[in-house]
């Protein structure tokens, strides 16, 4: 009933802003797919529902309309919206918000109300508490000494880690560039990049915009991170425009940091992204290939995609990476000596799960000796590559049966491969 209720309040508020012919794009772009696989959507290119119903209700606003109270499974009808928004955002020419596309998500939308709506009025009936804002200042008096050192801490960091896609390490509090200190510095421990962020317990300002690209030339760093209690419309555009204007390694977020309690629960910060890197307009930029993905690339966005749903199912045992068009997938293991990749190697029908070492042979050549030990506490063996003359070193493990062209065992090679990823991280921690 709870869960029906969320999907209700989802439902309803995309259903609001596909009506408004007003509403911009990214409005119903930049967080549908996650919000939706929150729910328990799965993105399955809208086979569940084309078997079930037909291809033309999947595509066509017209006969959707005219079997849309046929339509009785929330699930099913919740991982086509999913499977026709993805559908528009990576494969389509359309527009989310162009007529044809606009009508076909306020019909399925408003049947998902319908479905939803009586668990969602016995919800409402419950006894719920009032979400109240705190203000900010009462929880940290000081941008350094209490906000700074709170988020530096390991499971604050971790909740800007899901935010911002990535995993933080080595966070440094004393990071100088001339006379100026940053607030964090940090490393990004699965590609190596350099993040700085800036915290500002107060209305963003001039001030604060030049502090950061000063301590991001000063740093080198490809991430910037602006963290205000709130953000000006000048600066969300100054943020918007550096992002659209610079080149694709370097990622500007604003933040807005926020605290609610209910009742006289504890309060709890809540980070909200404001304006973030759109890596279509970077990549489309910056990329002189052609501009529509070939088949392998399509075959590994799916197959990411669907690497991800199994991972949330399992309550996140590692961060997310977003789907892309790479062959690796990287995850972080808590320490920046070294981290897994997942790759798919189509050619060669398998999927790897390794260790991969950057710059630290010494590190590689220890666990070498250490080789027996550790392959018997994973249960599987590997193959060991010091990849000599080279910056890097792997440890490499083969799962046998990839081909792009049958998915039919992809739940059992996911399977598998997030079960193996997950003893990795668990026993390569006590040697490192």
């Amino acid at each position: 009933m709870l869960e029906n209720s969320k999907i209700n309040e989802f439902a309803r508020k995309y259903y609001l802003l596909y009506t408004d012919r007003n509403t911009l794009e990214r409005d119903v772009e930049i967080s549908f797919g996650a919000e939706c696989l929150d729910l328990g959507f799965t993105m399955d290119s809208g086979e569940s529902f084309i078997r079930t119903f037909s291809e033309d209700a999947f595509y066509h606003t017209e006969r959707l309309s005219k079997i849309s109270n046929q339509i009785n499974d929330v699930m099913l009808l919740g991982s086509a919206i999913l499977s026709h928004w993805r559908y528009i955002t990576h494969w389509c020419n359309s527009g989310l918000m162009e007529e044809k596309t606009r009508s076909w998500f306020v019909v399925a939308l408003k049947r998902l109300i319908e479905l939803t709506e009586e668990d969602h009025r016995k919800v409402k009936r419950m006894k719920i508490g009032k979400f109240k804002e705190v203000d900010i200042r009462e929880l940290w008096k000081h941008e350094q000494y209490d906000f700074s050192e709170w988020l530096s801490k390991d499971e604050n960091i971790e909740y800007l880690n899901e935010i911002l896609g990535l995993s933080l390490t080595d966070v440094n509090k004393e990071a100088y560039v001339g006379t100026y200190r940053c607030d964090l510095f940090a490393v990004d421990e699965t590609s190596g990049v350099k993040v700085i962020i800036e915290n500002q317990l107060e209305s963003s300002n001039h001030d604060h915009l030049g502090k950061i690209i000063t301590y991001a030339s000063g740093l080198d760093a490809k991430v910037i991170v602006w963290i205000v209690k709130e953000a000006r419309v000048e600066h969300r555009s100054a943020i918007e425009w550096l992002n659209n204007n610079t080149s694709k390694e370097i990622n500007f977020f604003l933040i807005e940091i926020h605290a609610y309690k209910i009742g006289d629960s504890d309060p709890a910060p809540m980070f909200q992204v404001i304006e973030q890197p759109n890596e279509f307009i970077k990549d489309s930029k910056n990329n002189d290939e052609s501009k529509t993905m070939n088949k392998t690339q399509s075959e590994r966005v799916e197959f990411w995609n669907k690497f991800n749903e199994a991972v949330i199912k399992k309550g996140k045992p590692f961060n997310l990476r977003k789907a892309s068009t790479k062959h690796w997938y990287d995850i972080a293991i808590g320490k920046s000596k070294a981290h897994i990749s997942v790759t798919l190697q189509n050619k060669e029908s398998y999927i790897g799960v390794e260790y991969w070492f950057q710059n630290n042979q010494g590190l590689f050549d220890y666990l070498f000796t250490k080789r027996e030990e550790i392959e018997g506490k994973l249960g599987f063996s590997f193959e060991w590559m010091p990849l000599e003359n080279k910056k890097s070193c792997r440890i490499l493990h083969k799962i046998n049966g990839l081909d792009f062209d049958d998915h039919s065992n992809y739940e059992e090679l996911i399977e598998e491969t997030i079960g193996k990823v997950v003893k990795m991280r668990s026993v390569i921690k006590d040697y490192i």
